[in-house]
């Protein structure tokens, strides 16, 4: 998994405002019309089936079931928020 500087510099401001110092990046998947799809929200510690990865000094909290799927993404942020770039494609119903 990697991320953008920009997405980073995004990110650790979001981080910075939160009030527990273990304050992270929360990854899982979500389910959609077409299957499964990333998702993000900041979370103030890791879950129990979370895998806590630590990338520019920010905490990420993948759920254990997309570790894998995560290790060949990149974070980026675009004019409409966040993207995670190469996680599994959706069915096709969506395009």
């Amino acid at each position: 998994m990697k991320i953008s500087e920009q997405a980073a510099a995004q990110l650790k401001d979001i981080l910075e405002k939160q009030d527990s110092p273990e304050a992270g990046i929360k990854i899982y998947a979500s389910q959609g019309c077409c299957g499964p799809s990333s998702a993000m929200d900041v979370a103030s510690e890791p879950g129990f089936d979370d895998t806590q990865i630590e990338i520019d000094g920010i905490n990420f909290y993948v759920a254990n079931e997309l570790v894998d799927k995560m290790e060949y993404t990149l974070i980026e942020l675009s004019p409409d928020g966040f993207r995670i770039h190469g996680f599994p494609k959706k069915n096709s119903c969506c395009d």
